[in-house]
């Protein structure tokens, strides 16, 4: 009788110790890992503080002594600290950004105001060594403006060799270009080889210097025939090593930071954009630079290109006075009448390709707009000066300083 009265006892007994024993290990456990864990967090988080974070390290190169990295390849190699992106994200990072134009739509900036607005990206300092500019990436990019120009030179295979291709008859020095007296009796180009004008980029480049009002201050307008010829010509200069190469090197040197599509197209803004010269839309880069303006009845505007002076004078439109300068490559600078209108002082570049003109004039206007910029091409001068107008992105004008 005593068993069987004491039975739900023990029962009690031993279900009472059993829970006591699950609630110790329970708790035991849990307090591990309440400490554990908190040492573990603890231990992270000092270390991503420590030699683990991407805070300052944006773009520098492998380092062993750190467990992880943040340059550009270590998404690639799977090594990229934890907080990569916060810190290194393309919009956080000044790789390939050194001195680059402000851009509001950026959080932070890479050229040298921003330390003067603390807004610079926090790897200024170990990229852009204070403002300078990136080390190429790629050795294949020239070094520099003169290296640039000397390898569109050596690339541009539709150029016109002078003494070949182009035989030109200088005339007589003019000491002063208020003078304005033909002293030369001959024309200034004596030949032209027939199918260099022929070749892509020129013969499409010819098509267009009908499609302009020649007196300042006639609206001018686009007719449908006319934008294909552009069309046309952009193709052409862009389907040139010449016109890749410009845009290989202006995308390097952070002059330009778009898609070779957009490059293209801020091209065309550069040279066919109308803007308000002395009228409404009655200009714009490509009549001034290249087929040249009346500014009125006695004087001529723009007008730098050789193959527009040999037309006109070949068409008895017309006449060479002579020449002030004679320079390497095909440089001079000269005095001619066009019509009755006198330009004292022009300068082209015998022989040029248009896209190589276009090639060097654009790249200049990124690099030094409104400003001489100093170009050394083989060994010689070939200064080129650009100008915008009124601080939009076209040509004002832009020639060699011959």
């Amino acid at each position: 009788m005593c068993v069987k009265a004491c039975s739900p006892c023990k029962v009690a007994v031993v279900s009472s110790v059993v829970v006591s024993v699950v609630l110790s290990v329970v708790l035991s456990v849990v307090l591990t890992f309440y400490v554990f864990g908190n040492f573990q967090l603890d231990r992270v988080a000092t270390d991503v503080d420590a030699a683990d974070s991407c805070s300052g390290r944006c773009g520098d190169s492998f380092s062993g002594s750190y467990s992880c990295q943040c340059n550009s390849q270590c998404s690639t190699f799977g090594d990229c600290c934890s907080d990569y992106n916060q810190y290194c994200s393309p919009e956080k990072s000044c790789a390939g950004k050194c001195s680059a134009n402000y851009d509001a739509s950026l959080p932070c900036q890479c050229n040298t105001l921003c330390p003067n607005y603390g807004n610079c990206c926090s790897d200024y300092d170990s990229l852009c060594n204070g403002g300078g500019t990136d080390p190429d990436p790629n050795p294949n990019i020239p070094a520099d403006i003169s290296a640039f120009a000397t390898a569109i030179w050596a690339a541009d295979g539709n150029r016109a060799d002078v003494g070949i291709d182009v035989i030109v008859n200088h005339g007589n020095y003019i000491s002063s270009s208020s003078s304005q007296t033909d002293v030369s009796s001959s024309k200034l180009f004596t030949s032209v080889d027939a199918s260099v004008l022929e070749r892509p980029t020129f013969k499409a480049f010819i098509k267009l210097f009908d499609n302009y009002i020649t007196t300042q201050g006639g609206t001018e307008t686009t007719t449908s025939a006319e934008q294909a010829e552009e069309d046309a010509f952009m193709d052409a200069i862009f389907n040139t090593a010449v016109m890749t190469q410009a845009y290989d090197f202006v995308k390097a040197k952070n002059y330009y930071s778009g898609t070779l599509s957009q490059y293209k197209d801020y091209i065309r803004g550069l040279l066919f954009t109308h803007y308000n010269r002395k009228g409404t839309r009655d200009s714009s880069g490509f009549e001034h630079v290249f087929a040249g303006e009346w500014s009125s009845s006695s004087s001529v505007s723009g007008f730098h290109s050789w193959v527009r002076m040999y037309q006109l004078e070949k068409d008895g439109d017309a006449n060479y006075h002579g020449y002030m300068n004679k320079g390497q490559h095909g440089i001079v600078k000269f005095q001619f009448k066009w019509s009755n209108r006198v330009k004292p002082v022009t300068s082209i570049m015998i022989g040029a390709s248009p896209e190589f003109e276009i090639a060097l004039f654009s790249t200049c206007f990124l690099k030094s707009p409104n400003s001489v910029c100093k170009v050394t091409l083989n060994g010689s001068s070939a200064n080129v000066q650009t100008y915008d107008y009124k601080g939009a992105a076209v040509f004002g004008s832009a020639y060699f300083i011959g």
